[in-house]
């Protein structure tokens, strides 16, 4: 016999157990909203003292956290976005922009509009910053909008001043000071010291363009002697900006010690554009002052940021093509399939009204068989018309792939050939003209004909790489192996990058072994080993350690390249080891630049002497590549059978 249960103390079992859960969740709900709060308060202290990077640091916590939150969470989305602030104050616009839309929609379930006019400034600067002008003051003029319905004037400061900028790269000077004007007003007014200065130094540089520099100088020491500016970025600008109205008067001792002081501000902060614009100056007065070696030093470092901008310029300039060209494609297909929409719907009006006929003369038999073989037959055709669109459309697009691909191909030929060469003759220019200008003794002239002669070799290099690389996309690599003593080789890439390993301070400990000899075309290694320990260097931070050995077994030579630098993730490592990967612009530790050529060089090679490199990496902890190579002929043919 089954035991009696009562139905009401059932009832108030489930009551009471729903009602414990439903506490242990509003529980868990408000020690996350309280924890989330504490984050908040923590990472804008971070964000506003100007560390980006310590601000991403909390990323993944975040990240983890989120994956508990089902429901939009506006304290959630808050801290979010000032990751996307971070990223777009640290240049990665990549990353930024998707984010900040992700954001803006996230407040618009919300409904909050201070969310949303600050997602909306925060796009419209990313846009400024891709040099999508129209589109970023469109997007300021709409976070105005918003900000100004809340009375906030403080932010609408800082969107009047957004507004300048773009007008200023569009060219409307008169708006674009008029927007200044109102920005430097309502800052004020509401005690935005930071945005006062910003407006005051973009209105001093306008005024220092129209050469009145008497004000120029006045709103800029304005900024620089207000205490409660708390900016360094504003104060490196102002430096600057006061070291060229000096330089311009030829006052250059007063000139110099601004500029100086702008420069190491913004080597401090890493913004490549202040850089650039203060180094340029130390440059010019320098060579005002005759001091002629200093010059040349900050003329490099000039050189060397302007290149790496242009790099960036060229990327954005690349991505926007492939924007464009992607739009014109996808505008292309809609249209198509528009057209096969309405062919299929005739189909469809046509069936119906034979549908509708045979119904209407059912009783006469032969006429509905008539119909319905013709029906039949009609299926039949729009059926393969249809497969017709879609071969045609997958036609279409193949072609467009491959377009698309010769396009962004050629135009990082380009990009190679006008910046890689750029640096280099850059410096061999201005030692040709420190020559030229300087009366030196024998042991000066030496020194400076040995820097002469190693920019000249390494312009040399790039020259050989993309020589090599052209031969390996046309498939024509040319083997000869022989036996090959990789210990000296190893040497020989050692003397080459000499100069770079010593100007990095980098520990180089190589276990020499003439036992360690290889089967394999001899120059084909070379390269490969220089590349190798080239990339090493370039990845390794200043007093870093690259250590090289070898291990020799009974049917190959390993060769072991060891460094303690940054490292790769995961990502990164899958990426240098396709074959499919694209030419990718990149920077090491020194703002060393590359587009992976010789990666590419390394790949190709390794395939035509049935070599394998193996690469271990760990972001933060360094790269370990082992290069494969056959003992003999004979083993190097075992070597490709079993790779």
């Amino acid at each position: 016999m089954k035991p009696f249960i009562n139905p009401i103390v059932l009832l108030l079992s489930v009551v009471l157990c729903s009602f414990s859960s439903n506490a242990v969740l509003d529980a868990d709900i408000d020690q996350k909203t309280e924890y989330l709060q504490e984050l908040h308060r923590k990472l804008r202290v971070i964000y506003y003292t100007q560390d980006f990077v310590g601000t991403l640091k909390f990323e993944k916590e975040v990240e983890s956290l989120k994956t508990s939150i089902t429901i939009p969470n506006l304290l959630l989305t808050d801290i979010q976005m000032l990751f996307a602030k971070s990223l777009y104050n640290l240049s990665n616009y990549e990353r930024s922009l998707p984010l900040a839309l992700a954001h803006l929609n996230s407040y618009e379930e919300l409904r909050n509009a201070k969310g949303i006019a600050d997602a909306r400034n925060l796009i419209g600067l990313i846009y400024l910053a891709q040099h999508h002008y129209d589109a970023a003051l469109d997007e300021f003029k709409k976070s105005a909008a918003q900000h100004k319905a809340l009375g906030d004037e403080q932010r609408l400061s800082a969107n009047y001043h957004n507004m300048g900028l773009a007008s200023t790269s569009l060219g409307r000077l008169q708006y674009a000071k008029s927007y200044f004007i109102k920005a430097k007003s309502l800052a004020e007014n509401s005690g935005y010291v930071t945005v006062s200065a910003m407006a005051e130094n973009r209105l001093a540089e306008m005024y220092e363009n129209e050469n009145n520099l008497d004000t120029a100088m006045l709103l800029y020491n304005r900024v620089l002697q207000n205490k409660s500016v708390m900016s360094e970025w504003e104060n490196s600008f102002a430096h600057t900006g006061v070291a060229r109205c000096y330089y311009k008067l030829k006052q250059y001792d007063k000139a110099k010690k601004h500029a100086v002081e702008g420069y190491n501000v913004a080597v401090k902060l890493k913004t490549k554009w202040d850089i650039v614009r203060a180094a340029k100056v130390v440059a010019e007065v320098n060579a005002a002052l005759g001091a002629f070696e200093e010059a040349f030093t900050y003329q490099q470092r000039y050189d060397l940021y302007k290149d790496s901008m242009l790099s960036e310029d060229k990327r954005i300039s690349l991505d926007s093509m492939q924007i464009a060209y992607q739009r014109s494609a996808n505008l292309k297909l809609t249209k198509e399939n528009s057209m096969m929409d309405q062919q299929l719907r005739i189909g469809q009006i046509l069936l119906l009204f034979l549908l509708s006929l045979v119904i209407f003369v059912l009783v006469i038999w032969y006429t509905t068989r008539r119909h319905a073989n013709t029906t039949s037959g009609l299926n039949s055709e729009l059926k393969m018309h249809s497969q017709l669109i879609t071969e045609r459309n997958a036609l279409i697009e193949s072609q467009n792939e491959k377009l698309r691909d010769t396009i962004v191909t050629k135009d990082f030929l380009i990009a190679v050939l006008s910046h890689d060469f750029r640096s280099p003759m850059s410096a061999i220019l201005n030692v040709i003209q420190y020559l030229e200008d300087t009366t030196l003794n024998a042991a000066d002239r030496k020194h400076w004909f040995e820097i002469l002669r190693k920019q000249t070799l390494s312009t040399m290099k790039v020259m050989d790489n993309l020589l090599l690389w052209s031969e390996t996309q046309k498939h024509i690599i040319r083997t000869d192996p022989v036996a090959v003593n990789v210990s000296e080789l190893v040497s020989n890439a050692l003397e080459m990058l000499e100069q770079t390993l010593r100007d990095k301070q980098l520990n180089i400990i190589h276990h020499i072994d003439d036992a360690a000899i290889g089967y394999a075309d001899r120059n084909h290694l070379q390269i490969i080993l220089s590349n190798l320990i080239s990339n090493a260097s370039k990845f390794t931070e200043k007093g870093g350690t690259i250590e090289i050995s070898y291990q020799d077994a009974e049917e190959d030579l390993k060769i072991h390249i060891r460094d303690n630098g940054v490292g790769m993730s995961a990502m990164k490592l899958q990426q240098i080891q396709s074959e499919d990967t694209m030419l990718q612009l990149t920077e090491g530790t020194e703002q060393e630049r590359g587009f992976g050529i010789g990666m590419q060089i390394v790949t190709h090679f390794l395939k035509a002497n049935n070599a394998q490199l193996l690469i271990e990496s760990t972001e933060g902890h360094g790269s370990h590549f082992t290069v494969i190579i056959a003992r003999s002929f004979a083993q190097q043919d075992t070597l490709l059978h079993t790779t």
